[in-house]
C-alpha cells in the first residue's frame, strides 16, 4: 500500500489522521449493505449503519451481493454524548469487504461517514486502512436563533451536516436583546417565537444519535433587552422591546434577590431539558451606561466594596455559576467575562483575538477559541482554515495582519484594524490552560433559515477540518479541491444543496436567467461593512460613538440578490484555477480563459441589468478590457494597477473576480 497522496486525496473532510490507500476498489452500488456486529451493537449503530446505505448509489440493475461491513465495538455508550468521550476508530476497505473497529459507539459513528465520503458516485469504494481520531473534544458551531428565528427542520437539517463533518457540540445562543427562544414557564414570553420544551428535548436526541451534543445559551447579565422589556422587575431600568442589532443599554439587576431567584428557576428549567454538563451564560457586551447610571447599583458598590463595574460582573457571574454548580453544571461565559475574580470553574469562549485565548489560558482556564472562525463576516473558507487553535500568538497575528493586505479584503481593512485594540492586554506567566477546541459562529443579523445554508456551508467545513485534523493538514488548495466534491455528496447525506439554494433565492427575488452569470461572479461585502451601513462604519473607525440607527434590524426583509450570494465566489475560484494554468502555459486553459473573456463582454453589453448589480456589471466591462490587454501583451503592473483601482465594492457587492485577478497578477514573494 503507498500513501494517497499519490493518487489524489478522496473526497474527506475532516481529513483523518492517517489514511493509506491500496491498490483497488470495492465495488458498493449494490443491495443493502449487511452489517454484522461482533461486540457490542445498539439502535444508534444501526441507524448510522442505514444511513450510510442510504446515501449509496443505486444499483444498475440486476442482483448484486451485499456489502460485508463487520463491526467491533468495544463498548456501548451512555444515551447523550458528554466531552472527551472516545470518538477513535479504525476503518480498512478490503477486497472482501469493510471492517470497523472503534472503541465506542461515538467512533463507530464517525466510522460510518467516512465510509459515506469514500464511496463515490462511481459506486465504488477505494481500498484503503483508516486509523482516525479528532485533535480536539470540543469541535462545535454556534447557530443564533434569537436575531432570526430557526425552525426545528432546519436545526436538525444542519445537525445532520455537522455530522457529516464530524463536528460535535451545537451551541444554540437562544436568547438575546431581539427575542427571547427559550420556553420558560417561570418567564414567559406570551408574543415570541418560542421553540416548544418538546421541540428542543427532541432536537437533543435527534443530535445524541448522530454524536453532537446541545450547549443552549442564556445571556446575561446584558444582551436582556427582550427578557426585561417583558419583565422590567428584572432590569435596572425598563426599556421596550427592540429590533435593532448592536449593543443596548438593558442589563439584569445584580443588586435584587428577586433577579437571582428568577435566573435559577430559569437555569432550572434550561436544565431539565438539556442534559449536557455544560451551559452558556454570556458575559459578554455589559452596557456600562446601566449599571453606571443605577443609584441602586451605585449605592450597592459602596455597601460592598466592590472597586469597580468589572468586579461586579464578576461577583454575577459568580452567584450565577454557583447556582448552576448546584445543578450539576459546568458554566460558560465570554472572554468579556474573564477577570480575576471570576471562578475557576467557568470555561472562556474566547472571539476578541489570540491575547484573550492568552489571558484565559495564563489564568488557567479551558478555552473554546472561536476569534477567526466568525462566519457572519462573509470571509473565504481560506482564512478560516488559516487559522490553527494553538498557534502561537506571534503566528496568529501575523496571519491577522495578512488580511490587511488581502486585495479581498482591502475594502474593510481600516475596519478591521480597528480590533487591534483588542492586543493592548498582555498574558503574564505560564500558559497553564486548555484549550479544549473551537467553535465557528454564525450570528444571524442577516441569516435566515432560508440562508443559513449558503452562509454556513461553504465555510464551515474548513473550521471542522482545523479542529479535527492534525495540524500539518494545512494544504488550502487540496482542502478546496477536497471540499467541492465534498459538497457534490452533501444534497445526498444531509439534504444540503447549496447550489439550488442559490438560484432559488436568485428565482424568488426576481433575477432572470441571463443575469445568472453575473451573480455567480458576485460576493458580498466583507467583515461588518453590511450590518454597520456608512455611517456606523464611519464613526467606529474614528472613534465615535455608533449612531443607533443601522440599515437592517430583525425586521428587515433579507430578499436582496445580495442575501443569496456565497460569501465566497465558486465560480471565481474556478477562474483562478484556470489562469493558474495559464502561467504554467496550458494552451488549453488559454482559450478556456478567452472564450469566459468573450462571455463576459457579451454580458457587460446586456441592457436592462438588476439595479443593483449594474455597477458590477460596468466593473465586468472594465475587468474585460484589462484581461485582453493583458493576454494580448500588455504590461503586467499597469494592468495590475488599472485592477487595484477597480477594486471597490458597489454598495454591498463586489465583483470577485477583481481582486482574484489581482492576487493572481501580483509579483511573488
Amino acid at each position: 500500500m503507498g500513501s494517497d497522496r499519490t493518487q489524489g486525496s478522496p473526497a474527506l473532510i475532516p481529513y483523518p489522521r492517517q489514511l493509506i490507500r491500496g491498490g483497488g476498489v470495492l465495488e458498493v452500488a449494490c443491495a443493502p449493505p449487511a452489517v454484522s456486529y461482533s461486540a457490542a451493537r445498539s439502535a444508534r449503530m444501526e441507524a448510522a449503519a442505514a444511513r450510510f446505505a442510504g446515501a449509496l448509489p443505486a444499483a444498475s440493475g440486476g442482483a448484486s451481493p451485499s456489502l460485508p461491513i463487520r463491526v467491533h465495538c468495544a463498548a456501548l455508550a451512555q444515551r447523550y454524548p458528554s466531552l472527551g468521550v472516545v470518538e477513535n476508530y479504525r476503518l480498512n476497505v478490503h477486497s472482501q469487504g469493510v471492517d470497523i473497529e472503534a472503541p465506542s459507539e461515538w467512533g463507530v459513528l464517525h466510522a460510518f461517514t467516512t465510509l459515506t465520503q469514500l464511496a463515490g458516485d462511481d459506486g465504488v469504494l477505494p481500498l484503503c486502512r483508516v486509523d482516525d481520531g479528532p485533535r480536539y473534544p470540543w469541535r462545535g458551531l454556534l447557530l443564533d436563533v434569537a436575531r432570526h428565528y430557526m425552525d426545528v427542520d432546519a436545526l436538525r437539517r444542519t445537525i445532520d451536516g455537522m455530522a457529516y463533518c464530524k463536528l460535535n457540540v451545537l451551541h444554540l445562543h437562544l436568547t438575546d436583546d431581539q427575542a427571547f427562544r427559550f420556553p420558560s414557564a417561570s418567564l414567559p414570553m406570551p408574543h415570541e417565537q418560542q421553540y416548544s420544551a418538546q421541540d428542543l428535548a427532541d432536537l437533543v436526541t435527534y443530535a445524541a444519535e448522530r454524536g453532537i451534543r446541545l450547549v443552549p445559551e442564556v445571556d446575561m447579565p446584558g444582551h436582556v433587552t427582550a427578557l426585561v422589556a417583558a419583565h422590567p422587575h428584572l432590569g435596572t431600568q425598563a426599556v421596550d422591546p427592540s429590533a435593532r442589532f448592536g449593543v443596548h443599554p438593558a442589563c439584569l439587576d445584580p443588586t435584587r434577590e428577586a433577579v437571582y431567584s428568577a435566573v435559577g428557576q430559569l437555569l432550572g428549567e434550561v436544565t431539565e431539558i438539556f442534559p449536557d454538563a455544560y451551559l452558556h451564560i454570556g458575559g459578554d457586551e455589559v452596557s456600562p451606561g446601566a449599571w453606571r447610571d443605577s443609584e441602586a447599583v451605585a449605592g450597592y458598590l459602596e455597601e460592598q466594596g466592590v472597586p469597580d463595574l468589572a468586579a461586579l460582573q464578576a461577583r454575577f457571574m459568580n452567584r450565577v455559576g454557583n447556582m448552576m454548580r448546584d445543578l450539576g453544571r459546568i458554566p460558560l461565559g465570554w472572554d468579556e467575562a474573564l477577570h480575576p475574580d471570576l471562578a475557576e470553574q467557568f470555561v472562556v469562549q474566547c472571539w476578541r483575538g489570540a491575547r484573550q485565548r492568552d489571558l484565559a489560558l495564563a489564568n488557567g482556564r479551558q478555552v473554546v477559541l472561536s476569534a477567526n472562525y466568525y462566519l457572519d463576516l462573509f470571509y473565504p473558507a481560506d482564512v478560516h482554515y488559516g487559522f490553527d487553535p494553538e498557534a502561537s500568538l506571534q503566528e496568529l497575528e501575523a496571519a491577522e495582519d495578512a488580511l490587511l493586505e488581502d486585495a479581498r479584503l482591502s475594502h474593510v481593512a481600516q475596519g478591521m484594524r480597528w480590533t487591534q485594540h483588542w492586543r493592548e492586554a498582555q498574558a503574564q506567566g505560564t500558559l497553564g490552560g486548555e484549550v479544549l477546541g473551537g467553535e465557528a459562529c454564525l450570528w444571524s443579523e442577516l441569516v435566515t433559515q432560508s440562508l443559513l445554508d449558503v452562509r454556513l456551508w461553504t465555510r464551515l467545513p474548513a473550521v471542522a477540518e482545523r479542529l479535527w485534523s492534525p495540524p500539518e493538514q494545512s494544504d488550502t488548495a487540496d482542502f478546496y479541491e477536497r471540499m467541492d466534491r465534498w459538497l457534490v455528496r452533501l444534497p445526498e447525506a444531509a439534504g444540503i444543496d447549496i447550489a439550488a439554494s442559490v438560484r432559488s433565492h436568485m428565482a424568488d427575488v426576481g433575477v432572470a436567467d441571463q443575469w445568472l452569470a453575473l451573480v455567480d461572479l458576485l460576493e458580498p461585502v466583507k467583515w461588518y461593512a453590511r450590518l454597520l451601513g456608512e455611517d456606523a462604519m464611519r464613526a467606529r473607525l474614528s472613534g465615535r460613538e455608533m449612531p443607533m440607527a443601522r440599515p437592517y434590524d430583525a425586521n428587515t426583509p433579507l430578499n436582496a440578490i445580495v442575501d443569496g450570494l456565497p460569501p465566497e465566489s465558486f465560480v471565481v475560484r474556478e477562474v483562478e484555477a484556470i489562469c493558474r494554468l495559464v502561467d504554467q502555459g496550458d494552451e488549453s486553459a488559454l482559450g478556456q480563459l478567452r472564450a469566459l473573456i468573450d462571455s463576459w463582454r457579451e454580458l457587460a453589453a446586456l441592457d436592462g441589468c438588476p439595479r443593483a448589480i449594474v455597477g458590477c456589471q460596468r466593473q465586468l466591462g472594465e475587468v474585460v478590457l484589462c484581461l485582453a490587454a493583458h493576454l494580448d501583451g500588455a504590461d503586467r503592473a499597469e494592468t495590475l494597477a488599472r485592477l487595484r483601482r477597480l477594486n471597490e465594492p458597489q454598495g454591498e457587492y463586489m465583483l470577485a473576480l477583481i481582486p482574484m485577478l489581482c492576487r493572481w497578477l501580483e509579483p511573488p514573494g
